[in-house]
Parts: C-alpha cells; sequence; structure tokens
C-alpha cells in the first residue's frame, strides 16, 4: 500500500485543531463563566459565534499561506519575516513573547 504525504505540512484539520486547543488552553473556561455572569444568553452565544468566525478566518488565512508559500518552514514568523523582513520578522516574535 503506497503512503501519501503531504508536502504543505500541517493541512486544513490540523489547522484548525491547533487553533481551536490553544484557544481551549488559553483560558476559555474562565471567559466562559466571566461572560456568563455579565451578559444575557443571546449576546453571550453571539459573542461566542463571533469570535469562532474569528477563529475561522485565521485559520482559512494561515492555511492559504502555507498552500501559497509552502517553501516556508518554520513558525507563523517566517511569514512575516518574508513579507516584512527580518526586523519584521523579530517585532513579531518580540510582540508575541510580550503578550504571551
Amino acid at each position: 500500500m503506497e503512503e501519501k504525504v503531504n508536502k504543505n505540512g500541517i493541512g486544513l484539520v490540523g489547522l484548525t485543531a491547533l487553533i481551536v486547543s490553544s484557544s481551549i488552553g488559553t483560558g476559555i473556561f474562565g471567559i466562559t463563566s466571566s461572560i456568563a455572569q455579565s451578559a444575557a444568553p443571546g449576546p453571550a452565544i453571539l459573542s461566542w459565534l463571533l469570535v469562532g468566525f474569528g477563529f475561522l478566518m485565521l485559520v482559512l488565512s494561515l492555511n492559504n499561506l502555507t498552500e501559497k508559500r509552502s517553501d516556508l518552514k518554520g513558525d507563523i514568523f517566517a511569514y512575516t519575516g518574508a513579507g516584512y523582513g527580518p526586523l519584521g520578522e523579530f517585532i513579531s516574535g518580540w510582540a508575541y513573547w510580550l503578550s504571551a
């Protein structure tokens, strides 16, 4: 049986799972509690739908970058470096580190 290899690396399903798992790991349970305490059910559900749409757009844009620039290896900062140069890549890395 012939094994299929994905030349682009991570696929759309894997990328979606990665982003969803990272959002769960960043305090989703605490955010749920604070939304439930401060908002009615309708606006709370609407806010979750808006955030879900935002994550979907993030996943699709990263998937598009992966398909268009499969030559770039590494992390998200490789795309920043290709678009804005080494200084942009450095600033992006530091901004990510400071926000964590």
